[in-house]
């Protein structure tokens, strides 16, 4: 019983005045426990907001499809310029990776959507309509072939926005297949003009995938020089390195489809060096047609440089005397030229009345001439003669209209008589441009007596004295040339014609004007899709009636009709090769050549990269635009812009952070 009694457990009593202070107590720490879980909550949400902003989200904001069906009008750019045959591997060249990238995609197609091609080069052509037919689209892809132009990406835009514009329901689509090289950008970055309005509602740009080289090698021959020299015609091509390795080529010289001679060449990356060849051209033919070849495995398009020379001609040369004694120095240097070109020279103190159809050269001295006489020599010049005007110190002639043409300076009545110093020269005239070890020789030499003259705005200088008074200036009039030679070439007013560099300079003075004759140099050469003027290669096409054969280097001939009042022009220019031409139908034996190259600016293969290309599309359709990547590529150009464009998604999720500190930070300091 007292066990019993002593284990009861007694109860506790509170007295009044402490009761509510123990109370008071335990709701506290309930407090202090909620608020530090809400605080801790808070923190964690913090640092969650911090991660998901810094990962920036993204949804891709879909097309409303309420005001549009539900079939996709796409139209497809495949780039056909001649940087598209770059070789990717051994077997294949980039064109055809295109090509079969577009054909997969075309199999994404439904039989609701409509698609059409447009093909592009340095212009652009719709190849087929906008319809359901895609196995049609397919089969005009296969059809399509590498051109030998340029490229132009503004032309196909603008084509596409056309067609896509007149589209009334559907979502709107662009595939693009280039290389992205940058010279078929800048005429889009060149241009001001902005899409229509509204036509990026519903717009998806789409890159197909390519296999495009990082760091593609190219080697391009971009030039020829070809010149007439000591009885042989020297042909320099100039090959450039457009990569970023040096390179090594074969470089093959072919005359009338036979190999002459072979080079080898080294060119540093992004450098530009010369192979020059020297050959004697012995056979009678009126024309000569060749090619200068390099052995490259990227581009194949520009591994050619055409050309059409004719054989060397005599310079038949008329030296204009009217003293009998001004012109004694002249003969005695075409005298010494003998061995090294064929000149032959008259001399009288009147011009010929043939001369137009016998010489290549005048040379004269300032002298008074008839009105006939001046319109003569006029036409002989822009006829393609060639003339010397060596200043004199009698008063000038009295000008005409013929006369003033003809020179390349215009004049003030006074002559300069102080001694002058010549100072500057263009070495790189092909007058001084083997003499350069003779500079100090030139500056020597004693001048008394210069016209006061200014070069016209079509002139060139090259030569003139340390105050800028020209001594050579030369400019063209019609197809000829006439060079205007500031002094004497006798002795009186200087002491040129007695020092050693006078018969060097006289020989190349006149190597160069007996060169430059129309019947006696190379025939110009023509570039891929520029239009010709027939009359400047046939002399005797006619304004009416006349027909004109031309024969492309595949074998396909046209024929031109020319009309009153309209130019002879042959527009139709898509391949590079040799060209034949003649008024006399297909059997003429008398065909006349004429060379087309390609324009070598396309061989630069460098391409923008994926963030400039996207740059460039978003300065065109600003942000309506979707750009869509390909499921086959890793990096896509789509995701980006995407990216880009809903940068604003985690902005609100910095903002929710920030909101939290502060609530954290109230709670902190809350009691």
């Amino acid at each position: 019983m007292i066990r019993l009694l002593n284990s009861r457990v007694n109860q506790k009593l509170d007295f009044g005045t402490t009761r509510l202070i123990l109370q008071a107590q335990r709701v506290s720490q309930k407090h202090r426990q909620f608020k530090k879980n809400l605080l801790f909550l808070i923190r964690i949400l913090i640092l969650l907001g911090l991660a998901v902003a810094f990962s920036k989200p993204s949804w891709t904001q879909r097309p409303i499809a309420s005001n549009f069906s539900s079939y996709r009008n796409v139209i497809v750019l495949v780039d056909c310029s001649y940087s598209m045959g770059i070789k990717v591997d051994k077997e294949k060249d980039l064109f055809a990776i295109l090509k079969s990238s577009v054909g997969s995609a075309l199999q994404e197609l439904t039989t609701s959507d409509r698609s059409a091609l447009v093909s592009f080069s340095n212009y652009a052509k719709q190849e087929k309509r906008l319809d359901e037919n895609h196995q049609l689209t397919q089969a005009t892809l296969d059809s399509l072939q590498i051109s030998s132009r340029g490229t132009n990406l503004l032309r196909a835009l603008q084509l596409a926005e056309d067609l896509l514009q007149k589209t009334i329901s559907g979502t709107r689509e662009i595939w693009i297949a280039s290389d992205q090289q940058k010279v078929g950008w800048e005429q889009f970055l060149a241009a001001k003009n902005k899409i229509k309005e509204g036509m990026t509602k519903q717009l998806t740009v789409k890159f197909i995938p390519n296999g495009t080289v990082e760091k593609p090698a190219n080697l391009a021959i971009t030039d020829l020089n070809i010149e007439q020299q000591n009885h042989r015609t020297v042909i320099q091509a100039q090959i450039r390195n457009f990569g970023s390795v040096q390179q090594e080529s074969i470089v093959r010289l072919f005359l009338n489809e036979t190999l002459i001679d072979s080079l080898v060449a080294n060119v540093a990356p992004q450098q530009i060096v010369n192979s020059q060849f020297s050959i004697r051209v012995k056979t009678k033919k009126n024309q000569h047609t060749g090619y200068v070849e390099i052995v490259d495995q990227s581009v194949q398009a520009d591994n050619r440089r055409y050309f059409c020379v004719r054989p060397n001609s005599p310079i038949i040369i008329h030296l204009l005397d009217q003293t009998n004694s001004e012109m004694f120095y002249v003969q005695s240097a075409l005298n010494s030229m003998s061995s090294i070109l064929s000149v032959f020279y008259t001399t009288d103190r009147q011009l010929p009345s043939h001369l137009s159809s016998r010489y290549s050269v005048v040379m004269m001295h300032e002298a008074q001439m008839t009105e006939l006489e001046q319109s003569t020599l006029h036409r002989f010049v822009t006829q393609g003669g060639q003339l010397l005007i060596a200043a004199g110190i009698s008063p000038l002639p009295k000008p005409t209209n013929f006369l003033s043409e003809l020179y390349p300076c215009e004049f003030s009545p006074d002559l300069v008589k102080l001694p002058k110093m010549l100072t500057q020269i263009d070495f790189s005239h092909p007058i001084f441009r083997s003499q350069q070890q003779y500079q100090g020789d030139f500056a020597q030499i004693h001048f008394e007596a210069l016209r006061s003259c200014f070069p016209k705005p079509s002139a060139r200088v090259i030569a003139s004295f340390e105050d800028g008074t020209p001594l050579l200036v030369e400019h063209t009039v019609g197809l000829g040339r006439v060079v205007f030679f500031n002094s004497r070439i006798d002795r009186q007013t200087t002491d040129f014609p007695v020092r050693s560099i006078y018969l060097p300079f006289l020989h190349s003075l006149i190597s160069y004007l007996g060169s430059s004759k129309a019947k006696d140099t190379t025939i110009p050469s023509q570039i891929v899709s520029d239009s010709i003027d027939l009359k400047s290669i046939l002399k005797n096409v006619k304004n009416v009636n006349q027909e004109v054969l031309i024969c492309d280097p595949s074998g396909q001939e046209q024929r031109l009709v020319t009309r009153k009042n309209q130019y002879a022009y042959f527009q139709t220019i898509e391949l590079a090769g040799i060209y034949k031409i003649s008024t006399h139908g297909f059997n003429d034996e008398k065909w006349t050549n004429f060379a087309v190259n390609i324009d070598t600016v396309e061989s630069d293969l460098t391409a923008y990269t994926k963030e400039d290309v996207l740059d460039l599309i978003k300065k065109r359709y600003k942000t309506e635009i979707l750009i869509k990547p390909n499921d086959n590529t890793q990096a896509t150009l789509g995701q980006s812009l995407e990216l880009e464009k809903n940068k604003e998604i985690w902005w609100f999720v910095l903002v929710g952070v920030l909101l939290l500190a502060l609530i954290d930070t109230w709670l902190s300091n809350y009691q």
